[in-house]
């Protein structure tokens, strides 16, 4: 009696361990590390569902780019310089922002969402919903690389790539890094 006791004790706590796990996490869909780039990864929550990551095989690579915010000013007006407003808002966009010491490259890859969304609120038309983020990937180049590094890269996951315009006027910029700390994300080593 005693034994079947503790089988059903150490079950329940095994299994309530098990779905109490955070979903939040953008990389708890399978194979969603594949998509990245870098052996370790830090994931900043920027409000709203948005989300700054930094994949990097070293930390010192991170502190080598401290500039993430100025970056991110220069998308946001090349951006605004290449968007094209005539497409529907509810595609979902990927962005790979290229920088070079003397240059810097825009891609801007849509893709249609699969099925058609709506919200219906009481009193109001019906509204098309967006159902997938938008990406923007940077990734820093040397004036003669010609393919892409596996070693670093930055991504933002935003509800819209407008919604980055909206972070850097309100303030939400991005931390500054602090080479004695990791308190603005999780520092996390995935393999």
């Amino acid at each position: 009696m005693r034994s079947i006791c503790f089988v059903a004790v150490f079950l329940l706590s095994t299994v309530g361990k098990s779905l109490c796990q955070s979903t939040g996490n953008h990389l708890t869909e399978p194979g969603a590390k594949r998509k990245f780039t870098g052996l370790s990864h830090i994931e900043i929550d920027l409000g709203q569902r948005n989300t700054l990551l930094i994949w990097f095989d070293q930390y010192t690579q991170v502190l080598a780019r401290k500039n993430i915010d100025s970056v991110l000013r220069l998308f946001v007006a090349d951006y605004r310089n290449v968007e094209d407003t005539t497409q529907p808002t509810t595609r979902s966009i990927h962005a790979l922002f290229k920088l070079r010491p003397d240059n810097r490259d825009l891609s801007v890859r849509a893709t249609p969402q699969a099925t058609t969304d709506f919200r219906f609120r009481k009193g109001e038309s019906p509204v098309e919903v967006k159902t997938k983020q938008d990406t923007l990937q940077v990734v820093w180049l040397s004036a003669t690389a010609s393919a892409m590094p596996t070693d670093f890269a930055v991504y933002f996951l935003v509800n819209n790539l407008r919604d980055l315009d909206r972070l850097l006027q309100a303030g939400a910029s991005m931390p500054k890094w602090n080479k004695h700390s990791n308190r603005y994300g999780r520092l996390n080593t995935t393999t």
